[in-house]
């Protein structure tokens, strides 16, 4: 907005010098985590782990032109699985640290998508490390990650090399990513996809979007955010492809898990039974069942700042009983309001 209306004489006196202070701002704390982000990106390097960047600090310059156009709260990199430890471990001894105690040692690993840390400083920087890109079990498995490394593209970044994902990886992050992830609600995501587009639509691959968008159970986030775009935003998304995807039938299990992701009101307990749907047998459900009913000690302690350990078992229960009423309230609220939308 700055941009747009500093030359522009209507604009009153009060909002030009606003605009301008909140440009200023964005692109100094920018500079500051982009040259946060190179020191981290060297440090991987040297110990020979592979990174790629990934939404704001890969869209900023390439994207946008210019990174002070593109606000960022923190710093997201895509890492091997099997690198991750190693990759934390590293992290720490520059001043990271994790935001918290796993539920059980292995955890976050097994069922989630990423590790978040955080570091104490001037900075105050936050850095998730993915291994995985949408936090579900049903895309751990069902996303093939070696695709999206595979098509990465390489980039410089704060003077350190390093890689972005492929145009057609791109767009089917930055759709499911804003659907799954924020309810398709959000301008900087919706005009992260609406740049992207502008910028490189015409180098995109449809054709391996939407083969890929079939293959990984993201017909759903692609059709819906993309179709919106067009329509509120004039995205240049061709029509061809909308039409093609309008006729794609998602899976059913990708309506199942889109419809809990994208549920209203979505509570721990609620949360904690879209994983548990999601995973594919029942032994595994069994033991990721048993893990968040029984965690650690470690993990209740700092979970709900317990003083005294003599205070474990009563807190064990409230985690039980507190889950189960999230639970029944979310699920009276819905039938509540079916009820409504029916008698309207």
């Amino acid at each position: 907005m700055h941009l747009l209306l500093r030359e522009q004489e209507w604009t009153p006196a009060t909002v030009q010098e606003s605009l301008r202070q909140a440009y200023i701002d964005t692109a100094l704390r920018n500079a500051l985590l982009l040259d946060e982000l190179g020191r981290v990106l060297r440090l991987l390097a040297q110990a020979g782990i592979p990174a790629i960047i990934l939404k704001g600090a890969a869209l900023a310059e390439a994207v946008y032109g210019n990174a002070a156009l593109r606000p960022m709260l923190d710093l997201d990199l895509l890492i091997p699985a099997e690198r991750v430890a190693e990759a934390v471990a590293l992290l720490e001894e520059i001043g990271y640290q994790s935001a918290g105690v796993e539920v059980a040692a292995g955890v976050t690993l097994a069922y989630e998508n990423e590790v978040m840390l955080g570091k104490n400083d001037c900075t105050g920087t936050a850095l998730e490390l993915h291994w995985s890109l949408i936090d579900s079990p049903h895309y751990q498995r069902t996303l093939a990650m070696a695709w999206f490394w595979q098509t990465g593209q390489p980039a410089m970044v704060a003077g350190a090399p390093a890689r972005v994902l492929g145009l057609e990886a791109q767009v089917l992050h930055l759709c499911a990513h804003l659907l799954l992830h924020h309810r398709g609600r959000g301008l900087l995501w919706q005009m992260d996809i609406v740049a992207l587009l502008h910028a490189w639509g015409g180098r995109i691959d449809w054709d391996l979007v939407l083969a890929q968008a079939a293959a990984f159970d993201l017909v759903l986030p692609l059709r819906q955010v993309l179709a919106e775009l067009a329509a509120t935003w004039h995205a240049p998304v061709p029509a061809l492809v909308l039409h093609r995807l309008a006729a794609l039938s998602p899976s059913p299990a990708e309506q199942q898990v889109v419809q809990r992701l994208t549920a209203a009101q979505r509570p721990t307990a609620r949360r904690f039974w879209a994983d548990l749907a999601s995973l594919p047998t029942w032994q595994q459900r069994l033991r990721f069942a048993g893990l968040h009913l029984f965690p650690s000690p470690a993990y209740m302690r700092q979970r709900y700042t317990l003083s005294h350990a003599a205070l474990l078992p009563a807190y064990y229960l409230y985690r039980w009983v507190s889950g189960f009423f999230d639970i029944v309230f979310v699920n009276k609220n819905e039938k509540a309001a079916k009820v409504i939308n029916i008698d309207n």
